[in-house]
């Protein structure tokens, strides 16, 4: 893939769901879109204790940017211990009671597994997915497991799963 950063080209490599956080402009609809999402669901008052959770490479390359935009904490689990210079499985913010998993899709619910159990005792309160709505049947089938929001927030479509209904926002 070649994106445009500054005035030169550049080529990027990357699973083909990961490419749109490697474009900047769509990274920052992206950003936007998970922001205004949050703002609207949980302002500012209704924060407390509340963190944003990524898991892997997909989680890293997104979630402190949202975080960041939100100016709220976050974690970022390790997929794999014994591929690390890091004694820690959960680097960042400990101190919170509630949480957003935040990834770029879930195709098996494995990653989101994994997430859930080492935060035990931390309450899964959301999912903001940022990949294509090609995956919004598998988010479905999480929101009825863990009785959460969840939400696709890619730079083409926003689909949401909550009360037990799709909805489908414009984008503007």
């Amino acid at each position: 893939m070649i994106i445009k950063i500054g005035n030169a080209e550049h080529n990027i490599e990357s699973a083909s769901y990961l490419s749109d956080i490697f474009d900047y402009k769509k990274k920052k609809l992206i950003v936007a879109n998970g922001r205004k999402y949050i703002n609207e669901k949980f302002p500012p008052r209704k924060r407390k204790d509340l963190a944003l959770a990524g898991i892997g490479l997909s989680g890293a390359l997104f979630t402190p940017a949202l975080a960041e935009s939100l100016n709220i904490p976050f974690t970022i689990i390790r997929k794999n211990r014994e591929r690390s210079h890091s004694y820690y499985i959960n680097e960042g913010c400990q101190s919170f009671q509630r949480y957003i998993f935040v990834d770029d899709l879930i195709d098996s619910g494995r990653s989101l597994e994994r997430v859930v159990k080492k935060l035990k005792g931390k309450t899964l309160i959301g999912i903001i997915l940022y990949a294509s709505s090609f995956y919004a049947h598998i988010i479905y089938k999480i929101h009825k497991k863990y009785n959460c929001f969840a939400k696709i927030i890619g730079p083409e479509d926003m689909y949401e799963y909550g009360d037990n209904r799709l909805n489908r926002d414009e984008l503007g």
